[in-house]
C-alpha cells in the first residue's frame, strides 16, 4: 500500500497546475505514436485498453479517437465482428489521484461516449475485480516513478523492492490472458526489472524513432541546460503473460538464476556463451553480471 503523503503529494501536484490542461511526459500522442500503439490493439469485440498513471495527458483520449476513426466503417446491418470491434471497444484512462481525474473529465466533457472514461486507481492495490479484464494496458511514465523510488530508497539486499513486485504482479493478473500486452513507453534503454520479472512470458523491446516524434517533457531535465543535438532514444516495451506464473507460489525476482555453460547458444545467433564474453572470465565481473546480461543477450537479440 502506497503512503498517504504519496498520494497527498500527486494531488497537490495537480492543484498547483490548475491552469494546465495537459501535461505530456515523455512523448506526446503524435499520428506516428498512436499509429505505432493501434499496432498493438486487438480487433475483437469488447477489446478493453487500460491507460495507468494517465496524469492530464490526452493520451488515451487520441487513441480511442485514432482507433474509431482510422478503421474502416461497418454497414448497420453487418455481423462481422471484425468491422464492428469499435462499438464495444472501452478505454479507461486512469491515475491514482483523483484531483488528476477530475480535471481530465472537465477537460473532455464535450465527449458524450461511455466508451472512454476516467477514474481513479491505484496500481499497487491488487483489485480482484480486475483480473484478466484487459487486452491492452498502457503505461507512459507510470513504471519509471516506480523505478525511480525504488533507487532512490535503495533495495538492500533485494534487487527489486515489494512495491514494484506488487505494481507487476497487479499489472500481469490484469491483462487477459494468454493474448494481453503490457505496453511501456520510456526513455529507458534497459528495464531490468521487466526483464527480469518471471510474470512476464516475452519481452520485447521497440527503438522510437525520435526525430519523428513530438517529445514531451523528460523526468529529470533542467530547463536551463542547453539543448541537446542528439535527443535522447526512446523505447517501446511490449509484454506478454505467462500463463504458468502464479505470484502467490513463488518468487516475482528469483534471486538465484542458473549461470550458462560456455557451450550454451542464443536460439537466434547462435553465439555461445563463451563467445559473447569475449574470452573474459566469469570471475572478472563475476556470474551475477554475465548471467544477467546473457539473459538479456538472448531476450532481445534481433539476429
Amino acid at each position: 500500500m502506497q503512503k498517504e503523503r504519496t498520494l497527498q503529494f500527486w494531488d497537490d501536484y495537480y492543484k498547483t497546475h490548475q491552469d494546465e490542461q495537459s501535461k505530456e511526459w515523455i512523448l506526446k500522442p503524435s499520428t506516428l505514436l498512436l499509429q505505432k500503439l493501434a499496432h498493438h490493439v486487438p480487433r475483437k469485440q469488447n477489446c478493453r485498453i487500460l491507460e495507468i498513471g494517465c496524469g492530464t495527458s490526452s493520451l488515451a483520449r487520441d487513441l480511442f479517437r485514432y482507433l474509431l476513426d482510422t478503421e474502416p466503417r461497418a454497414p448497420n446491418n453487418s455481423t462481422n465482428d471484425q468491422l464492428v470491434w469499435q462499438e464495444t471497444l472501452q478505454v479507461i484512462a486512469t491515475d491514482v489521484s483523483s484531483t488528476c481525474i477530475k480535471k481530465c473529465q472537465e477537460r473532455d466533457a464535450n465527449i458524450s461516449d461511455e466508451r472512454l472514461r476516467y477514474q481513479t486507481l491505484n496500481v499497487v492495490e491488487t483489485c480482484p475485480e480486475l483480473r484478466g479484464q484487459f487486452d491492452v494496458i498502457l503505461d507512459k511514465g507510470c513504471l519509471d516513478t516506480f523505478l525511480f523510488r525504488s533507487r532512490q530508497r535503495g533495495g538492500g539486499r533485494q534487487p527489486y523492492g515489494v512495491l514494484l513486485s506488487t505494481v507487476l504482479n497487479n499489472l500481469q493478473s490484469w491483462l487477459c490472458q494468454p493474448s494481453g500486452q503490457y505496453l511501456v513507453l520510456t526513455p529507458r534503454s534497459k528495464l531490468k526489472s521487466v526483464r527480469d520479472y518471471v510474470g512476464f512470458a516475452s519481452v520485447e523491446r521497440q527503438p522510437l524513432d525520435v526525430s519523428r516524434l513530438d517529445l514531451g517533457d523528460l523526468e529529470g531535465t533542467d530547463p536551463q541546460d542547453e539543448p541537446s543535438l542528439q535527443p535522447e532514444p526512446l523505447f517501446l516495451y511490449i509484454c506478454k503473460p505467462c500463463l504458468e506464473y502464479d505470484p502467490s507460489r513463488g518468487e516475482s525476482f528469483p534471486r538465484d538464476h542458473p549461470v550458462p555453460h560456455d557451450v550454451d547458444t542464443c536460439s537466434v545467433c547462435s553465439m555461445s556463451f563463451a563467445a559473447y564474453r569475449r574470452g573474459e572470465r566469469l570471475s572478472g565481473r563475476g556470474d551475477a553480471y554475465w548471467s544477467r546480461q546473457w539473459r538479456g543477450h538472448c531476450l532481445h537479440c534481433k539476429g
